[in-house]
């Protein structure tokens, strides 16, 4: 028979209770920090267009419809959020099998692992039948997209079920 002081149960729950945590947080921190990426991204690319019109001599009166500054916008946010969507659908599961290996109740965290992947195909279908300009206008909050609060809300999700049902 194996003693095991109390001090070390204790750090072993810890660490497995951290292990699990960290997918979620980190994939949280990347959702929030997504609309910082995305403003480099439409910075670069309407850098890019800008320069490509002067060195043509493209008067901006003559500018496309589809290469003005809203619909450049409004295409890279769409392309930025459709790509998202893997990580959306990858980091909860990751959390998911982390959580499982922390002791959660194997139904709780299948259950929330079936909700996380039904939530991200249901949120991709939907994306990738919006037009750009259309899907954009739907924000959560001012900075964030549909994609980036269901990430948000997902990994919080997975977080709590850890906090309340880890070791």
């Amino acid at each position: 028979m194996t003693i095991t002081p109390t001090a070390d149960l204790v750090a072993n729950d810890w660490t497995a209770l951290s292990a699990a945590a960290v997918p979620f947080l980190a994939a949280i921190a990347l959702f929030l920090i997504s609309p910082l990426l995305t403003a480099k991204v439409k910075v670069a690319v309407l850098t890019q267009i800008a320069e490509e019109a002067w060195h043509l001599n493209v008067p901006e009166d003559k500018t496309p419809p589809q290469l003005t500054r809203e619909s450049v916008d409004a295409y890279i946010e769409y392309a930025m959020d459709a790509v998202q969507i893997v990580p959306l659908t990858l980091l909860p599961v990751t959390g998911g099998v982390f959580a499982i290996a922390a002791h959660v109740p194997g139904p709780i965290a299948l259950g929330y692992l079936s909700i996380a992947i039904l939530a991200a195909v249901a949120v991709e279908a939907w994306v990738l039948s919006q037009p750009a300009g259309k899907y954009v206008s739907h924000r959560f909050v001012r900075y964030y997209s549909v994609v980036t609060a269901t990430g948000i809300a997902s990994n919080l999700l997975g977080l709590a079920m850890i906090l309340i049902y880890g070791p």
